[in-house]
């Protein structure tokens, strides 16, 4: 097989991959197979083919190479800023992610404090969207490791990003670039990657401790 421009030419067979483009708006993987089928009477030439949807199997393998490297990196992360800037190195790729925060809720009566990766000045719990603080502190009454797309547009709009429940005391977001629709595989990749987060910062906070009280 070869390609001429943007036309594909076929001479005895071809195998490929490719995305194709849902009329919904995501991608579809799909495989295909062409073979030449000669006869001494045929007066054309003739190609029979078939597609697969390699889809769940491609989200499969990239969600395993994905929590393989993001486990690797933040298993020595020695700050939540670490650990957030690594998540988000991650994410933005797999999931067109554009900001993570870690929203740490200390006792008593004080407002969390909000640990930002993606943008450069600093963010405190009130600068949030309200609609924002309102699904975060939602995610309080979740079953930890919870994952749940948020949104507060249309429904055709989609989601605005992600909240995962890392803790009691810690609830994670991931803000989409732009709202869209969040596929059972981007659900499979989050619930992956946030048990590995949760252990991280609890390692974090440990080392913090053990550097604080050793100055």
């Amino acid at each position: 097989a070869c390609l001429v421009g943007s036309e594909m030419c076929i001479r005895d067979s071809l195998n490929t991959e490719g995305p194709i483009r849902h009329r919904d708006g995501h991608l579809v993987w799909a495989a295909m197979s062409v073979n030449a089928v000669t006869s001494p009477s045929a007066d054309e030439d003739t190609y029979v083919g078939t597609i697969r949807d390699i889809t769940a199997a491609r989200a499969a393998a990239e969600r395993e190479r994905a929590v393989a490297r993001l486990a690797m990196a933040v298993s020595v992360a020695k700050s939540v800023g670490e650990v957030l800037s690594t998540t988000l190195d991650e994410c933005g790729t797999t999931l067109g992610v554009r900001r993570v925060a870690a929203i740490m809720r200390p006792t008593g009566e004080h407002d969390p404090t909000v640990h930002l990766a993606g943008t450069s000045p600093a963010v405190t719990w009130p600068d949030l969207d309200p609609r924002l603080r309102r699904s975060l502190d939602d995610a309080r009454a979740w079953l930890p490791l919870s994952v749940e797309p948020v949104g507060w547009g249309p429904e055709t709009e989609g989601s605005h990003g992600m909240v995962a429940t890392l803790s009691r005391e810690a609830t994670l977001w991931l803000e989409f670039a732009e709202p869209r629709r969040v596929s059972a595989e981007d659900r499979q990749l989050v619930t992956a990657i946030v048990g590995h987060l949760s252990l991280a910062m609890q390692h974090v906070r440990q080392f913090e401790l053990a550097r604080d009280t050793s100055l």
